[in-house]
């Protein structure tokens, strides 16, 4: 079994620990995870199918915000906090992968 179908709840890199939100892609019943192995080029994927989605290359880091959701109706996402590379003069994010504009902008499929 992977890291990112593992449920021992005190390992870093388990579904538990790095659980987003349900898979995008069309008839997958599986969980986006974000991959904290993954830095520099931060990615979250599928513990079921092959769905990736990869953050651009200005993002520094990417961690999960523990015990906060999205607000939105339905939603329930993980909070995710961004961090961007220093030379972009740009303050650190946080928001909802599937509900906030400007952290969708920086995901690529």
């Amino acid at each position: 079994m992977g890291c990112n179908k593992c449920t021992h709840p005190t390992c870093p890199h388990s579904l538990i620990k790095n659980d987003v939100c349900p898979c995008q892609s069309d008839s997958c019943n599986g969980q986006m995870v974000l991959d904290a192995t993954s830095a520099p080029r931060w990615k979250l994927s599928c513990n079921e199918c092959n769905f990736v989605s990869t953050f651009t290359d200005i993002i520094k880091g990417v961690t999960i915000s523990v015990g906060e959701f999205c607000e939105s109706e339905d939603c329930n996402t993980c909070i995710l906090k961004i961090e961007f590379r220093e030379n972009q003069n740009k303050k650190p994010l946080e928001g909802c992968i599937l509900c906030d504009e400007e952290i969708m902008g920086l995901l690529e499929n």
